[in-house]
């Protein structure tokens, strides 16, 4: 129920099966995963690269985005059926499955029911998983790798050690630093019980698979940038962003490769969130990430969800206190890395921890309120109820944080959708060359490079003015458009 329920919410808050990439990450995600799903690690190098720019997307010496391929392997089955939010929508519903068959275990079923409302209707889980982000898998390879943990400790069958493995490396080839994050801690306790229980014949099975999975990414080096000790993401860094790196301050270091006029835009917006990320900031840092986070879970004031934490870590379960510790080290983890405190999708893999925080606290509250005076059975049935009625009432606001979520989400995506609308005119093969307004939103582009040159029914591309002769001279057989995105309208140009 809790994972069908996640879907119903998603693709509400998304506005439907198939809808636009709104930010560069989710276009570039969507362009590696139409690349991996014609059989390549790479795509061909675009005819004429300066028209062809877009954000985290290397053009030379042939197409790739910069990310590790985890995430574009995982979208692959959506890809290959034209539905690519067929795949976050499934990851989504297998979340929130595993939130409440987690916290069922381990704190009972009022307290999951409550927990599972809280993280349905995060603010921030509303935000981020109607999109195409590579932490909706790493969120569910966390989940889904301790209830992997929970059942090798108690049963001792390998199939669940060897399960594990998958998820860290599957991980590490998603997320590198959140994989690390997630095994370290785990690594412990699975270390402890191997050499109690004398499985090292499971542990080495277990290496053996992760190892297998995290050889993916020196061979996707080695395919992208012609060095496996090399990756996209390094490579990419130092031709466009020289600056987006862990460290404290900001890195002048000019870019290797002209950028366009928007996407310098943004990345002297970037700059200046490095600029003002130094160590002598670290604690008031901390602190305000560890704020929003808080209020993008619960919605609520960030010291009334303070409160509800504190409260309900004293006495929780050992299982709870080592996934509360593991999303604190992904705080940890992140501070050497500038971004803006709203940014909270760097911390997703965390909202289901904070969430049963918050709903172990509520249980607190409810015995707090109750007092002493009754019996301990007539106690517990109380606070269930209590429980009960809290996540009810949860659910009823649940709509009106959809509504919400679902018009910034329409806001945030008007520029593409509207676009999309007029390429729909568009029937022969064609090239569009794109000019951009004065008010154009730089963390949105309309530059998107197909997978596959030759066979793409469009280019969208920058307009260049007098040069654009160029690139159409290499496009003999394809009709030429402009975009002009002050006016919102589309002509035809001479060829």
């Amino acid at each position: 129920m809790a994972g069908a329920l996640a879907i119903v919410v998603t693709l509400l808050t998304w506005g439907g099966i198939d809808p636009v990439a709104v930010y560069h990450d989710e276009a570039a995600y969507l362009l590696q995963a139409g690349i991996f799903a014609r059989g390549r690690w790479v795509g061909p190098p675009p005819p004429a690269p300066a028209f062809f720019e877009q954000f985290h997307v290397l053009l030379s010496p042939g197409l790739a985005p910069k990310y590790p391929p985890g995430f574009a392997l995982a979208l692959l089955p959506g890809t290959w059926l034209h539905l690519p939010a067929l795949v976050p929508l499934l990851l989504t519903a297998l979340t929130g499955a595993f939130t409440f068959a987690l916290a069922r275990r381990i704190v009972g079923g009022p307290v999951a029911l409550l927990a599972t409302a809280i993280w349905l209707a995060s603010p921030g889980n509303l935000r981020f998983r109607a999109g195409y982000f590579s932490e909706i898998l790493t969120a569910l390879l966390w989940l889904a790798g301790w209830w992997a943990l929970l059942q090798w400790r108690s049963t001792s069958r390998v199939t669940w050690l060897l399960a594990l493995a998958g998820c860290v490396g599957l991980g590490a080839i998603t997320r590198p630093l959140t994989a690390l994050v997630f095994a370290l801690p785990v690594g412990v306790v699975v270390l402890r019980n191997v050499a109690a229980r004398r499985a090292w014949g499971q542990l080495a099975a277990a290496m053996a698979v992760g190892t297998c999975v995290v050889m993916l990414m020196p061979l996707h080096n080695s395919k992208v940038t012609g060095n496996w000790r090399t990756s996209p993401y390094a490579r990419y860094t130092t031709l466009y962003l020289p600056f987006d790196r862990m460290g404290f301050g900001l890195d002048s270091t000019p870019a290797t490769m002209p950028l366009p006029p928007d996407m310098q835009a943004l990345s002297a917006y970037f700059g200046g969130a490095h600029a003002k990320h130094t160590a002598q900031r670290l604690p008031v840092i901390a602190m305000q990430r560890a704020r929003a986070v808080l209020t993008d879970v619960s919605g609520l004031p960030a010291l009334a969800a303070a409160s509800l934490v504190l409260l309900g870590v004293p006495g929780a379960p050992a299982a709870v206190l080592f996934a509360a510790g593991t999303a604190l080290l992904l705080l940890l983890a992140h501070l050497p890395y500038a971004h803006f405190n709203n940014w909270t999708l760097y911390y997703l893999e965390a909202f289901p921890v904070v969430a049963l925080l918050l709903a172990l606290g509520a249980a607190r509250l409810g015995r707090l309120l109750t007092g002493n005076s009754l019996e301990p059975g007539d106690t517990a049935r109380r606070v269930d109820l209590l429980l009960t009625a809290t996540a009810a009432a949860v659910f009823l606001v649940l709509p009106f944080r959809v509504q919400a979520a679902r018009s910034e989400h329409l806001r945030n995506a008007a520029a593409q959708l509207y676009f999309q609308q007029l390429l729909q005119a568009v029937t022969q093969p064609a090239v569009v060359f794109v000019r951009y307004g004065p008010r154009h939103v730089s963390h949105y582009s309309l530059i998107q490079n197909p997978p596959d040159y030759d066979t793409a029914p469009m280019w969208v591309v920058y307009d260049r003015g007098p040069e654009n002769a160029e690139l159409l001279a290499l496009a003999p057989g394809r009709a030429a458009y402009l975009y002009d995105e002050e006016r919102g309208v589309i002509t035809p140009l001479p060829h």
